[in-house]
């Protein structure tokens, strides 16, 4: 764990599952997929780094935003707010401890154009934060259970995962995010069944 100050504050457009990248607030991740598929752990598979800054970091977000028309132009990522990855290089439910994020959330939670985003393979470790709904998305990450035994080993079992939606829906907005997709045989079949398990969970609630 190396706490620091990032030089790195550029706010990077992104276009997918958010508008942009917000500068790392912690780059690295202690879960058990760094060894797998994590594209993190390319060129940094043990260490963490805490970077402090955080205001510098949500300056860097807020002068990308503000760049941008207003109102926003609904597209596939959001209808209203920019949406800002602040997890692009970490997973913010795991890593809780180590960081601020109160301060990140009300930072969106009080901007008038920003939402944040991020994704995780750990939503029964998502810590109680003041969170704005309409401000703050959690898409939680799900893969056939035969598959993330696998690819990753130790992290929140896919049961678990959904069975927490519910909770999560009282603070954030909710994303399913099949990713990734294991090319295997038998592999419509296993994700068929991971559909079916998580839509008729959710429509139950």
């Amino acid at each position: 764990i190396i706490k620091q100050k990032t030089k790195t504050l550029v706010t990077r457009d992104n276009g997918r599952s958010s508008d942009a990248i917000s500068p790392n607030f912690l780059y690295g991740c202690l879960g058990s997929c760094m060894k797998s598929y994590c594209y993190v752990g390319r060129h940094n598979n043990d260490r963490v780094y805490i970077n402090e800054n955080v205001e510098d970091i949500l300056t860097s977000v807020d002068r990308w935003v503000s760049k941008q028309p207003w109102q926003k132009v609904p597209n596939q990522v959001d209808d209203k707010y920019y949406v800002l990855d602040i997890g692009c290089s970490t997973d913010v439910p795991l890593m809780g401890k180590y960081y601020d994020w109160q301060k990140v959330f009300d930072f969106f939670n009080n901007h008038e154009k920003a939402k944040s985003t991020f994704a995780t393979k750990y939503p029964t470790k998502m810590r109680d934060y003041k969170i704005d709904p309409q401000k703050n998305r959690i898409r939680v990450s799900l893969m056939p259970q035969v598959y993330s035994s696998v690819l990753e080993p130790n992290t929140d079992k896919i049961d678990d995962r959904i069975a927490t939606i519910p909770k999560l829906q009282q603070n954030f907005e909710v994303h399913i995010n099949f990713s990734p997709i294991i090319y295997h045989p038998g592999w419509l079949a296993e994700y068929d069944k991971l559909s079916q398990q998580s839509e008729c969970f959710i429509h139950a609630i």
